[in-house]
């Protein structure tokens, strides 16, 4: 071997010199580098052994890169040739010792691929059709067989034109038919402020209703008021609940606060109390002005309020009076109309709210039975 350290020495190589040069370098080191810390060492080694590797590979040269053996073109190429010629024989030997074995194991017939395959070329169609993707690989193995290549396309593609949505007439026809029922709940604007007087759509009236005594307390009041039974129709042995009625219905009550922002002794209600009654009534005191001799009727949490809150009860109620006295004020109801008895205990004056920005007077709870039952 040429000792690299000769200069100008003639047959060298360069790129060997130079692998030998580094692998010296590295013996070196490690001799040296015996007395240093093992961390220390394992770097420069590591360095040089990278150096070195980089040094040999330069030396290498590229392998050659070779496509695999296609059964699809050895039997094109077979097809050129004249049957029974020494290079025919010669070909088709080589592709039977390949693709043979691997053939007859997938059930096909190298004799019939062979007449199939001329067949198509020299009829001018597609030998993908007529033969499997079948290779081998150029340093030699097994014949595997491959999905068949996409083509290539020659022409432009299809356009595709967007889809047309057509009506369905079966659900075009329910559609209609909904919304037509649907619409029979509808009354138009001019109607909807008071209630049907007539069977309309939906909607189907009863003047039926029952007389029914309450006495809360105080008093017996009679009022009258529709009942499930009394909305029933029996006709043909079945039966419909009719669902306007002016009286209201006894199952559909609707609890209701109304406050009022001015002190009167009268006070109308917006609907007609459930009974003939108000199932709570307050009036309101301001408690800033009060004078001395009524301050003894109010306590001091409702001085550090700054006002009070009495309860108003039926006329004859139970607990508007003691041993005879009136210790509470009273009022009388008339259809709607609250009124409150005279003389009044107390002076409502009034209680500021400063979320609402208005001054209540009296505030009203009671219950009315809805003139619509949707059920």
């Amino acid at each position: 071997m040429a000792d690299y350290k000769v200069p100008n020495l003639c047959g060298t190589s360069i790129k060997f010199n130079a692998s030998q040069s580094k692998f010296d370098i590295m013996i070196s080191n490690a001799i040296g580098g015996l007395e240093v810390d093992a961390s220390t060492l394992k770097v420069t080694i590591s360095l040089d052994n990278t150096s070195l590797i980089a040094s040999n590979k330069a030396m290498m040269p590229e392998l050659p890169a070779l496509s695999n053996v296609s059964l699809q073109a050895q039997l094109t190429s077979l097809s050129g040739l004249s049957v029974g010629s020494s290079q025919y024989n010669i070909l088709l030997a080589g592709i039977t010792l390949k693709f043979g074995s691997a053939l007859t194991a997938d059930g096909y017939s190298l004799d019939t691929l062979v007449l199939d395959s001329r067949t198509a070329i020299t009829g001018g169609t597609d030998l993908c059709s007529a033969v499997p993707n079948y290779e081998v690989p150029a340093a030699g193995g097994d014949a595997v067989e491959r999905s068949i290549e996409v083509l290539q396309a020659e022409v432009d593609s299809e356009k595709e034109m967007p889809s047309v949505q057509l009506a369905n007439p079966n659900v075009t026809s329910a559609t209609t038919n909904a919304s037509n029922s649907f619409n029979n709940f509808f009354r138009s604007a001019s109607d909807t402020g008071t209630l049907p007087t007539t069977d309309t759509g939906s909607y189907t009236v009863t003047d039926e209703f029952t007389t029914i005594t309450s006495s809360a307390g105080g008093p017996a009041i009679t009022g009258k008021v529709t009942t499930p039974k009394d909305a029933t129709v029996v006709d043909d042995n079945k039966s419909e609940k009719n669902n306007i009625c002016d009286a209201g219905f006894s199952s559909r009550p609707i609890k209701k606060y109304q406050s009022f922002t001015k002190d009167a002794t009268s006070l109308e209600l917006e609907k007609y109390p459930t009974g003939g009654y108000a199932l709570r009534m307050h009036g309101f005191i301001d408690l800033s002005n009060i004078d001395e001799a009524s301050k003894g009727l109010f306590t001091e949490k409702e001085f550090k309020a700054g006002y009070a809150r009495r309860r108003i009860y039926p006329v004859g109620h139970i607990n508007s009076t003691v041993d005879g006295i009136k210790i509470m004020d009273e009022y009388s109801l008339a259809d709607k109309v609250l009124t409150i008895k005279e003389p009044r205990l107390f002076n409502y004056t009034g209680w500021y709210q400063g979320a609402t920005g208005r001054t209540m007077y009296f505030q009203v709870l009671y219950k009315y039975n809805s003139k619509y039952d949707p059920n």
